[in-house]
């Protein structure tokens, strides 16, 4: 009997949790500074990974250091796409008409290019590196697919449709030079 009532007291509890996150409780401009702080990670640990990648590749003597230097910067593309995807859902909901939409619309966005980063990791890890040009007209195709799957500025979270998510992104302090 008392496991029963744990149990639907942890539901109830998951619940509560689920249904405040839903009601938009947090306000526009802490919002923006939360999603802000994540974005700007995210696109430094990215531009970080593709510096990395680029050195990497210029000394790269076989198609397999290639492989190598190409996999750390697309899995760490997407690992740091999936913490900044998580960190945006963690922000909550803003406080303004349609605020679930845009969280989500957000979210959806970079976990789009989570998915992409990840789908062109996979090809590049199953392309062989016995041959050059078999394996580097494989990567540009799976870049080119990469390119075309993730656009950069749905990720954008200044370019969302709202007047009061617009001003909350204007002032503050962390969405500064974005």
């Amino acid at each position: 009997m008392a496991s029963r009532s744990r149990a639907v007291l942890a539901v109830l509890l998951l619940s509560s949790g689920l249904l405040a996150g839903c009601q938009g409780d947090v306000a526009p401009e802490r919002w923006a500074d939360s999603v802000c702080v994540s974005v700007r990670t995210w696109q430094v640990k990215v531009g970080q990974l593709t510096k990395n990648a680029q050195d990497s590749m210029a000394t790269a003597k076989n198609p397999h250091e290639a492989q190598q230097s190409l996999l750390g910067l697309l899995g760490g593309a997407e690992t740091a796409s999936e913490t900044a995807r998580a960190t945006v859902v963690g922000a909550g909901v803003p406080d303004v008409d349609r605020g679930s939409q845009f969280a989500d619309q957000l979210a959806k966005a970079i976990a789009a290019a989570r998915d992409a980063y990840g789908k062109a990791r996979r090809s590049i890890a199953g392309l062989p590196t016995t041959e050059d040009k078999p394996f580097y007209d494989g990567v540009t195709s799976a870049m080119e697919t990469l390119k075309q799957e993730y656009q950069p500025e749905s990720a954008n979270p200044a370019k969302l449709d709202s007047p009061e998510l617009k001003k909350a992104f204007t002032t503050a302090q962390s969405c500064q030079n974005s």
